[in-house]
């Protein structure tokens, strides 16, 4: 065999590493891409669960939420912060929804 026999079965040797290499790399990102878009979907469901909770959990908080929608003049000063409050952070959730969604992460 010679020198370049040698050197040709190199150059192909190389070839199909790089190859192997490339593939490999590809399913990395891949799987790594799987995993962010999965954890981007466990945090917007923490997000939703974060803003709704308090709503569900608190009858107080409940019936507020619903005079505020009905009629905000019913709610005195203290009602009518904790209902902006609530529900700023609903527009806040929602507006990472759309950023999330806006930027291709939909799952």
């Amino acid at each position: 065999m010679t020198i370049q026999e040698m050197g040709a079965i190199g150059e192909l040797v190389g070839g199909i590493a790089i190859i192997v290499s490339l593939l490999y790399v590809g399913l990395q990102i891949r799987q790594h891409s799987g995993a962010l878009r999965s954890t981007t979907a466990q945090a917007a469901i923490q997000m939703a669960e974060a803003t709704y909770s308090p709503i569900v959990r608190d009858p107080v908080l409940a019936e507020i939420s619903l005079r505020g929608l009905e009629d905000p003049g019913t709610l005195n000063t203290v009602e009518m912060a904790q209902f902006t409050s609530q529900f700023q952070n609903t527009f806040f959730a929602f507006q990472n929804w759309f950023y999330q969604w806006r930027h291709g992460n939909r799952r």
